[in-house]
């Protein structure tokens, strides 16, 4: 219970300061300050704002993929050359998610991400994703949420998906990683008739 008052009250500080973003020239844990709960908070509200239908789906697919990535936050990254941020992404990836939801098809759910996590699609630039943890979660999001086929509910079914979405045949993470990783992934899979 005392988790989930946190929770909320990290979601609604969220809201209120949006996308805030670290000023800090010391980018190596990617701009997170509130570790796990930060991360479930935006997750959950990136969810609920960019594909509420699938948030559950979309919630779990995110925690593991943020797991797997960067070890939420834990991991040091002093690179500058590739994989920006809590997800991440290499620099082709982002400039091709961000040129895809430019589309005036998009405009509507540009504006509640604008609106309502504080990140502006139209303006952000790659480096942001070193520093704002909730630009790295919605570019995350918006990368799934642009693959027609929907998000798996099993676990083999969600490393299949992260690994030809996200992670590519070129990428390093393999299944085991990917299972190993899950036990730290901030939300789990607690459904045992979707294990598989």
């Amino acid at each position: 219970m005392k988790q989930q008052n946190k929770l909320k009250a990290l979601l609604a500080l969220g809201l209120i300061l949006g996308g805030v973003k670290m000023h800090s020239k010391e980018y190596k844990f990617y701009g997170l300050i509130g570790g796990d709960l930060e991360i479930m908070a935006k997750i959950t509200m990136a969810c609920k704002v960019i594909s509420p239908k699938t948030e559950q789906e979309a919630k779990l697919l995110l925690a593991e993929t943020i797991a797997v990535e960067s070890r939420n936050g834990k991991a040091t990254d002093y690179s500058k050359e590739y994989g920006e941020g809590l997800t991440q992404f290499d620099r082709p990836t982002f400039t091709d998610v961000k040129n895809h939801f430019m589309a005036n098809i998009f405009k509507e759910l540009r504006q509640k991400i604008k609106n309502f996590l504080g990140v502006d699609i139209a303006k952000v630039q790659y480096t942001d994703l070193r520093k704002s943890p909730m630009t790295s979660i919605v570019f995350a999001r918006l990368l799934y949420f642009r693959v027609p086929a929907a998000i798996p509910k099993t676990k083999i079914g969600r490393w299949q998906y992260y690994k030809k979405y996200f992670n590519s045949v070129l990428g390093a993470t393999t299944q085991s990683k990917y299972y190993n990783a899950m036990e730290y992934a901030v939300f789990k899979d607690n459904n045992p008739n979707m294990v598989g």
